[in-house]
């Protein structure tokens, strides 16, 4: 899920808690890289066509590890996640891809891992 929170135009009335937010800013150029490490927030924009690419290191969240970070998101976090588990898991409608590879939502993630027991299965397109 993509965040609520636009810090081109911040809401602080309905996001109070960003006013104390630590922000960084970074400028890049062509063949420049950014470590961002595990689970930092961040917000990413092009001013000009360009081409990025990601890759998450180590060990993936486990279910437990995620299910943790999820109660602390909150009820609009639950609610979709809740919705996603609904329609993507138990109904198996298919999610849209953006572009070459969208990763499973975390609905679909969490039903595959209480069938499976692997919370990351299918978020990894080079696995496909």
């Amino acid at each position: 899920m993509n965040s609520q929170v636009d810090l081109a135009a911040p809401d602080f009335r309905r996001f109070p808690r960003l006013r104390s937010a630590v922000l960084h800013h970074v400028r890049m150029g062509p063949g420049d890289l950014l470590y961002i490490p595990r689970g930092w927030w961040h917000d990413i924009r092009a001013h000009t066509p360009s081409v990025s690419v990601n890759h998450w290191f180590g060990q993936p969240l486990g279910l437990t590890q995620y299910l943790s970070l999820l109660g602390t998101l909150g009820p609009v976090y639950w609610k979709a996640t809740a919705r996603d588990f609904l329609t993507h898991g138990l109904l198996r409608r298919e999610e849209s891809t953006r572009f070459f590879f969208s990763p499973p939502s975390t609905g679909r993630r969490l039903y595959d891992a209480l069938r499976s027991g692997d919370f990351s299965r299918g978020n990894d397109p080079s696995a496909s």
